[in-house]
């Protein structure tokens, strides 16, 4: 095996950076329908409503509707299943886990006679709501007849002296010199190359597993005016939690490829952090039939740090020809890369509104706008010019529509909802494309409340293994199914 170089620090800082792009950016932008089960029921459209722990995360004006204390709990059991396409096969993953959507308390402070005008009372919450579920396992397999991932490693490393290949991308092109898929196309020329796999021919497959998420503290409060206008703001501390697994696999399973049986690709990828935002947000209950709300989301200001590692391993069916020794099977790792950096992600902004068909039913709905190409990152140590003009030209600002109903015969409550996002990409009217259905039950007495909600979620898109100039799209797609039960106690 060729000799790895020990790197400079300063060098594998700059190595290291590049591993955050615009990928990470709108992992960090994006959020879900997640709370309660009664805000999930009814599609997360609470806006204009309140009365619900996880209303802080939409519009913490949602608050001021509290006329007593509550404390509330709420479980969560997730599968999700994901289909992927590649070159025309089919493969499927599945992802099982149990998690906690919602905790939280709220303390409501009345006045001694709460039909009189002015401040009528005012609230404190302290919530812990999931804002975003990052779990998902994607198997994908295809016979590529045009493309190696090892033909982007030979661009990378063109032009690169031999001496420098290890320390240049030791998590890429280096690893494959090491393991002798990369070798010298002459003995003069050190600085050009060739691999062992020249036009495609091998049957590719990928195994990711992703765990984690985002899930957000918040200290909110809120005030009613006269039982007619109320207002809240919520400072929120969301925190991040994110592994990534993959195991990526070429082999020569037709046997026309000269020397090499398989080669395969591990990586482990992870990103822990915290952030800081807040929210402001207004209702006003124009009649007892209609109310109306906004809400203005800051950008959420991360501050993250990421650890990474790669292995490469090669089998060959003869001792490759410019190898030292007389094995067959090779295995190049890259150092620990490890980074800190920030994350800003967009604004946000929200119009609700809701009716309020007499004391039985309501119909409420929410519209989002986020405008994704205004995320950016950076860090003292590193430009990141390169990631944000990606990040302003593969993005756009798109909305989020969220629709709810909820009909009383109490002590039993029967809910649905509805919710679309739509696709953050200037390129796709359908990629990134998501939508979820919710249905929702709910027994209410004096004390003590039970709910249960259960939500069907899909989204498509694409995904390509390497350079896009040299191997065709995957089409992954998946659909998501949770049920959560939430226990409620007012005092």
């Amino acid at each position: 095996m060729r000799t790895f170089h020990v790197l400079l620090i300063a060098t594998v800082l700059t190595l290291n950076a590049t591993a955050q792009n615009e990928v990470d950016a709108l992992r960090m932008s994006q959020t879900g329908v997640y709370g309660t089960s009664r805000y999930v029921a009814m599609g997360g459209a609470f806006g204009a409503l309140g009365g619900d722990l996880s209303a802080v995360t939409a519009n913490p004006a949602g608050l001021g509707v509290y006329r007593g204390s509550e404390f509330s709990f709420t479980t969560v059991v997730f599968l999700e299943s994901t289909k992927a396409l590649h070159y025309g096969t089919d493969d499927r993953g599945n992802k099982f886990n149990v998690n906690f959507g919602n905790i939280g308390i709220v303390l409501a402070r009345m006045q001694e006679k709460s039909h009189q005008t002015g401040w009528v009372a005012t609230q404190l919450a302290f919530t812990y709501n999931k804002i975003n579920n990052f779990n998902n396992r994607t198997h994908l397999i295809g016979f590529n007849p045009n493309s190696s991932l090892l033909n982007h490693y030979l661009l990378d490393a063109q032009g690169t002296y031999q001496s420098d290949l290890e320390t240049y991308n030791p998590f890429g092109a280096g690893l494959a010199w090491q393991t002798y898929l990369l070798n010298p196309a002459d003995s003069i020329d050190s600085s050009s190359y060739t691999s062992v796999v020249n036009s495609g021919g091998m049957e590719q497959s990928k195994v990711t597993t992703r765990k984690g998420g985002v899930n957000e503290v918040a200290v909110s409060v809120a005030a009613n005016y006269s039982n007619r206008l109320y207002i809240g703001a919520s400072l929120g501390f969301p925190i991040v939690r994110y592994t990534e697994t993959s195991v990526y696999r070429e082999e020569d399973v037709n046997d026309t490829i000269a020397y090499v049986n398989y080669f395969t690709l591990e990586d482990e990828f992870s990103t822990s952090g915290t952030g800081v935002n807040i929210k402001i947000g207004v209702i006003y209950r124009a009649a007892n039939w209609i109310r109306i709300g906004a809400a203005l989301h800051t950008p959420t200001f991360f501050a993250l740090s990421d650890e990474f590692k790669t292995v490469m391993n090669a089998s060959y069916d003869s001792i490759p020809a410019w190898s030292v020794s007389s094995d067959r099977e090779y295995e190049a790792s890259s150092p620990a890369g490890s980074y800190d950096y920030r994350i800003i992600s967009p604004l946000r902004v929200m119009g609700n509104i809701a009716f309020v068909i007499g004391k039985q039913g309501l119909l409420s709905a929410d519209y989002e706008w986020i405008d994704y190409s205004t995320s950016s990152l950076n860090s003292p140590s590193f430009s990141y010019s390169n990631s944000n003009k990606e990040i302003a030209n593969k993005y756009k600002g798109n909305g989020i529509l969220k629709v709810g109903t909820e009909w009383r015969f109490l002590p039993f409550i029967f809910r649905g909802g509805y919710t679309l996002y739509g696709t953050p990409f200037k390129t796709s009217t359908q990629k990134g494309v998501r939508s979820s259905y919710s249905l929702g039950f709910g027994i209410r007495e004096d004390v003590l409340s039970l709910d249960i909600a259960y939500v069907f979620s899909q989204t498509q898109g694409e995904y390509y293994l390497y350079s896009s100039d040299l191997v065709d799209a995957t089409t992954i797609s998946s659909s998501s199914h949770q049920l959560m039960t939430t226990l409620a106690v007012r005092f």
